[in-house]
């Protein structure tokens, strides 16, 4: 089941997932584990926390980890963690230690392998699989989430927590979180804003043959608790 929220424009869009991340602070006194995806549709949400958020949130209270990341140092413009960093870690008042960043400028392999550890050390386990708090994810043009994109159907079920990926086009290698730990997350988030994502969007909401395995409808469409934050547009 997917429950839509709609809000009239991004920034509100933006408002309403912190203020339901601050709600989910209050229902617990242990730290909330979060995972952060990149792209451009998160930069309005994480500035927001670097700037009128940044006093408001127990950020002491909270462990960011990544969904994905490019394969790339955190000063290349590519870099998800780096986006994230300069619009707001460098302005809230977060321990170091609770920032689980993946280390793009590692080798691929070894750094998915190292990633995986430090997720099965720290992130409390359901049925095997790493269960995060939450785990806010986007949903590209071409249907993908994470880095997994359409054709990469093996990334649904493979068993480990990350894995690397490629994109189909570029090319680029990245480090993606697979479909068992999305679909296992106590909520999944999907921030999706823009004209140009409507179709996909009615694809998450009413079942469509055509679209139904592309990874973000598949992924949004069998995890265990799918919230879908939108705008009007």
């Amino acid at each position: 089941m997917i429950t839509p929220y709609i809000y009239p424009s991004e920034k509100e869009v933006a408002i309403a997932i912190t203020e339901r991340l601050i709600h989910s602070l209050k229902t617990t006194e242990r730290p909330l584990y979060i995972a952060l995806s990149g792209g451009s549709t998160p930069n309005v949400l994480f500035a927001l926390w670097g700037k009128e958020y940044a006093k408001k949130i127990p950020w002491q209270r909270i462990h960011l980890f990544w969904v994905d990341e490019r394969c790339v140092p955190p000063s290349d413009p590519e870099s998800n963690f780096g986006n994230m960093k300069i619009r707001c870690l460098d302005y809230v008042d977060i321990p170091i230690e609770n920032i689980h960043r993946i280390q793009g400028e590692n080798n691929p392999t070894a750094e998915a392998e190292r990633y995986i550890n430090e997720v099965q050390q720290i992130i409390p386990v359901a049925n095997g699989i790493p269960q995060f708090d939450i785990i806010l994810a986007g949903m590209g043009n071409d249907g993908h989430t994470s880095s997994i994109f359409p054709g990469q159907t093996h990334l649904y079920t493979k068993k480990q927590a990350y894995v690397v990926s490629f994109h189909p086009v570029t090319h680029q290698v990245r480090i993606a979180m697979t479909g068992p730990v999305m679909m296992t997350a106590k909520e999944l988030i999907f921030h999706v804003i823009g004209t140009e994502k409507q179709h996909l969007i009615h694809a998450m909401l009413h079942p469509d043959p055509v679209t139904e395995n592309l990874p973000a409808i598949f992924i949004a469409r069998h995890a265990n608790y799918t919230l879908l934050f939108t705008d009007k547009e």
